[in-house]
């Protein structure tokens, strides 16, 4: 009968021990990562702290619930294993045995929790449990710190994570996520919208990522990185670093050549005042182009003054152009190193800053630009009421015309095919050969390279046929419907080339110099600058309409050279040749 009570004792308490009911535990502390920012509003990480104390101890966390919410579950440590389980109405997320283990849960919508237990209890066992929730789901603008977030296993769309930048920035990026997160990236130009894809083909990894120059101080890409997964949860983790300078008067650099089509949108206007900014110039980086704007009347005159502080490493180069026309073109240049002035009309003008050739690394300079009306009170017109008549003598004005005009077309007509002097008006002429003799000398003088490159892209902007007139006979000719090229020997072995293409556009052009009695040529030097190997200068693509104008300097004792330029016209080889050689000997 005593065994029997002892039995009954022992069950009844076996049975009152299975029934304690789990203990629900509250956070003890919070932390927050200022170092990193979240997607949507930033969530702190709760901390949970435990004990188990015997055998049938067992502890419960309810997680929040929301939709989209995504759960960052992390034992970070137990002194014994414990049983670990994360639950949902209906369903079982996950389940672990272990002193450290983590887990990553999308919310279905029904409330969640954490189920602790002993997995083979020995003595109280201590444990700490970290959890970081977050149901945020938007693009991320990624600034100078890291960006995280979660991807919920029903969001087939994922996370957008992105930044701006200018030209030419040199950018370094890290991301990772679990192995179920894939990174797709693309860089977006504007205005124009043309996008560019760029691999992140890991889950994991790192990469250099440059981006090509503007046209325009205005221009800037966007970088943009999606974060997705299939069907399943994810995380995911950015950061990025601009390591090169950038210039304060653009997106990050500015512009390294003139483009004429954006050269009105891009323009600085400076008026009676002075404008000043800093920039930076590298190896990869030697030029800087600021374009003015100088608002005025066509018959003012304004000086302009540029001046760079101590220091600065670099030189200048003040294009003056005539915005009087149908279209700009440059009319006079001037060269500085601490200060350049130029007098100049109102419109549109070009200020280059150009790295120093012997500096090294990257180096700041400090720029500022004042423009200043020196114009005489008097040189204003009368400012009289104006009254448009014109129209009313149109009829008159033709009359007149085709009156005076019929012995001219007579005499157009016969004299048809005479020399294009003609045709050239008397101060383009002049220009041309103030171009040819400055071109002359400073080669003879060896110039530095880019007052060559500077005198050669004015003569390209000239008319081809009025250039040849006024250049003189050429020492070598070549001419068919689609392409004209012609060679003239400046001093010794040094040659001005033109090339100017008709109709059909050469790709992969190349121009290359062949010996004639004697052993190969060698180029030594080319202006502009290009691509050279032996006796062959690459020209990548001439366009149809443009002229191409290279000086260059030979090496070698041969007696003539014969000119070959080669290329794919419409997908197939071409090659033009003179029908006789050039005599280097023969003055």
């Amino acid at each position: 009968m005593r065994t029997s009570a002892v039995a009954m004792g022992l069950l009844l308490f076996v049975l009152s021990m299975s029934t304690i009911p789990a203990e629900q535990l509250e956070s003890v502390d919070s932390i927050e990562d200022v170092t990193v920012t979240w997607e949507g509003d930033a969530t702190p990480t709760l901390v949970y702290e435990g004990v188990l104390s015997d055998p049938q101890d067992a502890d419960n966390i309810s997680l929040v619930d929301a939709p989209g919410m995504v759960h960052f579950i992390q034992l970070v440590h137990a002194d014994e294993p414990l049983n670990i389980e994360v639950h949902e109405e209906g369903f079982t997320h996950g389940q672990a045995e272990a002193n450290q283990t983590a887990f990553l849960s999308s919310s279905r919508g029904n409330p969640m929790w954490i189920s602790i237990a002993n997995s083979d209890f020995s003595s109280p066992n201590a444990y700490r449990i970290l959890v970081h929730s977050n149901a945020a789901d938007e693009d991320v603008a990624l600034g100078n710190q890291t960006a995280s977030g979660y991807i919920h296993e029903l969001d087939n769309r994922g996370d957008r994570i992105y930044f701006l930048t200018g030209g030419s920035a040199e950018i370094q990026m890290q991301w990772s996520g679990n192995p179920e997160t894939e990174f797709a990236g693309h860089m977006t130009h504007f205005p124009s919208e043309l996008v560019t894809p760029f691999d992140v083909d890991m889950n994991d990894g790192n990469m250099t990522l440059i981006t090509p120059p503007v046209d325009s101080r205005h221009a800037w890409y966007e970088i943009s990185i999606t974060a997705q997964t299939q069907s399943s949860t994810g995380t995911w983790s950015i950061d990025r670093s601009i390591v090169s300078h950038g210039d304060d008067g653009c997106h990050h650099d500015c512009p390294d050549l003139i483009h004429e089509n954006s050269l009105q949108s891009g323009a600085h206007p400076i008026e009676n005042t002075r404008w000043e900014t800093r920039g930076w110039l590298s190896e990869n980086d030697t030029v800087d182009v600021y374009p003015i704007f100088i608002p005025g009347e066509i018959w003012e005159t304004h000086r302009v003054i540029a001046n760079l502080a101590d220091g600065a490493n670099a030189k200048m180069q003040l294009q003056s152009w005539n915005n009087s026309g149908s279209y700009l073109t440059p009319l006079d240049v001037a060269h500085g190193e601490q200060t350049v002035g130029l007098n100049m009309t109102p419109g549109y003008h070009v200020l280059k800053v150009i790295r120093a050739d012997d500096v090294s690394g990257s180096n700041a300079y400090d720029l500022d630009i004042q423009t200043v009306n020196m114009t005489p009170e008097g040189a204003e017109p009368f400012e009289g009421e104006m009254v448009d008549r014109w129209r009313e003598f149109i009829p008159f004005y033709i009359a007149v015309g085709a009156l005076l005009l019929a012995p001219l077309g007579y005499v157009l007509w016969s004299s048809r095919g005479t020399a294009l002097d003609n045709e050239v008006q008397a101060h383009e002429r002049g220009r041309l050969k103030r171009l040819r003799e400055r071109i002359k000398r400073l080669i003879e003088s060896n110039a530095e390279q880019f007052e060559i490159d500077s005198a050669l892209q004015m003569l390209e902007e000239v008319q081809w046929r009025a250039t040849i007139a006024e250049m003189g006979e050429a020492n070598l000719s070549h001419h068919t419907d689609s392409i004209t090229l012609k060679a003239w020997k400046i001093s010794g072995r040094n040659l001005l080339v033109g090339i100017h293409v008709e109709s059909n556009s050469w790709e992969l052009a190349a121009l290359r110099f062949v010996a004639t009695e004697g052993p190969s040529w060698k180029l030594s030097k080319v202006s502009p600058a290009s691509l050279f190997d032996g006796d062959e200068i690459f020209l990548d693509t001439l366009e149809t309409g443009s002229t191409r104008f290279i000086q260059l300097e030979l090496e070698g004792t041969a007696a003539g050279l014969d000119l070959q330029l080669s290329g794919l016209v419409d997908g197939k080889p071409l090659a033009a040749i003179p029908a006789r050689a050039l005599l280097m000997d023969d003055d």
